[in-house]
C-alpha cells in the first residue's frame, strides 16, 4: 500500500495531524528518492502545513534544499541518513554478544529488538553498547535483576543512556577484559 494510501486512512480515521510522523514520512520518500510520491504526500496537506515542515526540517538539519518548488533538487543531511543507515551487521553483533554474555537466545530478525537497537545506533557505537551490556551482565548476573538482562530493558530509550553512563562513572570497564 503506498504511503499516500496510508495518510488517507490515517486522515479519514478523524486523526489530527501528527507533525512527527508527517515529517518522519517527507524524510523517508527523500531517502527513498520518490519525489513523485513527495509531490502527491505534500499536495495532500496545506500548503503553509507543508512548507513549515520543511522549513523545520532544513532548520533542525534534516534536509538542505535550495528551492522549495524543486523537490528534487532536496537532499538528506547524514543526521538524516542515520537514521535509515544502520548496519543490519552491527544490530546482529549487538544481539549475538547479548545472547553470548547471558546465554540466551534473543533472536536477530524480531522486529521490535531490531528497532531498539537501531533507535540506540544513532546516538552509540557498537563497542558502547556491548560495553553497556557487560557492565550490566556483571551488576545483575545472580541477581533478582537478572530477569531483566533482555533487549527491551537494555536497549529501551529511556533507561540505556543512564545503563551507559553509569557504566562510565564506575570506570570498570578495564577490569572486565576477563569476561566472555
Amino acid at each position: 500500500m503506498e504511503i499516500i494510501e496510508l495518510l488517507k486512512i490515517y486522515n479519514n480515521k478523524g486523526s489530527e495531524l501528527n507533525i512527527s510522523l508527517v515529517s518522519f514520512i517527507v524524510v523517508y520518500l527523500i531517502y527513498k528518492k520518490e519525489f513523485k510520491e513527495l509531490s502527491k504526500y505534500l499536495n495532500n496537506l496545506n500548503v503553509d502545513i507543508s512548507n513549515q515542515i520543511l522549513n523545520s526540517l532544513r532548520f533542525n538539519c534534516y534536509i538542505e534544499f535550495e528551492d522549495l518548488n524543486d523537490l528534487s533538487s532536496i537532499i538528506l543531511s547524514s543526521k538524516s541518513y542515520n537514521l535509515f543507515e544502520v548496519s543490519k551487521d552491527d544490530i546482529t553483533t549487538i544481539i549475538e554478544y547479548l545472547n553470548k554474555m547471558t546465554d540466551s537466545t534473543y533472536r536477530t530478525k524480531t522486529a521490535k529488538t531490531r528497532s531498539l537497537i537501531n533507535a540506540r545506533l544513532v546516538d552509540y557505537t557498537v563497542e558502547d553498547i556491548k560495553l553497556t551490556i557487560k557492565y550490566k551482565v556483571l551488576e545483575w548476573s545472580g541477581t533478582e535483576y537478572s530477569k531483566y538482562l533482555r533487549p527491551d530493558t537494555l536497549f529501551n530509550d529511556s533507561k540505556f543512556d543512564y545503563y551507559y553512563n553509569q557504566m562510565l562513572k564506575n570506570k570498570q570497564v578495564d577490569t572486565w577484559t576477563t569476561m566472555k
